[in-house]
């Protein structure tokens, strides 16, 4: 749970990283070339679909929708210590992101013609059955390793042990997320 509290506090420190330099940038967030950036010409999928621009502007456009929405999400973020409190609050970031990342997806997949839809949805499967897969061989992984130690330490080590299995089955034992999405 400590992994997942801070890959949402470094996802929220990015989120707000990325804002700062386009304000810095005159509202322009650089891909290291001249120019702005340009989420559909970058995308690990998109990129290769042949888009036209008017795809790629289209596509840009619910990006930056996208990305002002999740990091409206933080602006009501727990300012105290409290674990429990932050661990419900980012558990909740969670779920509103999923469901942004799913409706995005959706939203860019109508914007692609019938043959790029296809293409997009079937690689984005192939991510997700590689990440699936991934996911899987880390927990067996833990697993195992936790096995080892339990026998190395003994008893004294068995609640340890439990308590990371779970943690890594939570962790990475979800289902993957929709087409195209990084939230996995």
């Amino acid at each position: 749970m400590l992994r997942f509290v801070c890959a949402a506090v470094i996802a929220g420190v990015l989120a707000a990283g990325s804002a700062m330099a386009a304000d810095a940038n005159n509202g322009r967030q650089g891909d290291g070339q001249r120019g702005t950036f340009s989420y559909a010409k970058n995308h690990h999928i998109l990129k290769f679909l042949g888009l036209t621009q008017e795809q790629n502007d289209k596509i840009d456009a619910l990006f930056k929708d996208k990305q002002t929405a999740q990091q409206a999400l933080y602006k009501d973020r727990p300012q105290g210590k409290d674990q429990e409190e932050m661990k419900k609050f980012y558990m909740g970031i969670q779920e509103k992101v999923k469901a942004m990342e799913a409706e995005f997806n959706t939203k860019v997949a109508d914007v692609l013609t019938a043959d790029q839809k296809a293409k997009f949805l079937a690689a984005d499967k192939a991510f997700a059955d590689f990440q699936k897969a991934v996911n899987e061989a880390q927990i067996k992984a833990t697993n195992e390793r936790e096995d080892a130690l339990l026998k190395i330490l003994g008893d004294s080590y068995k609640e340890q042990a439990e308590k990371n299995k779970q943690m890594m089955s939570r962790e990475f034992g979800g289902q993957p997320g929709t087409a195209g999405g990084i939230y996995r």
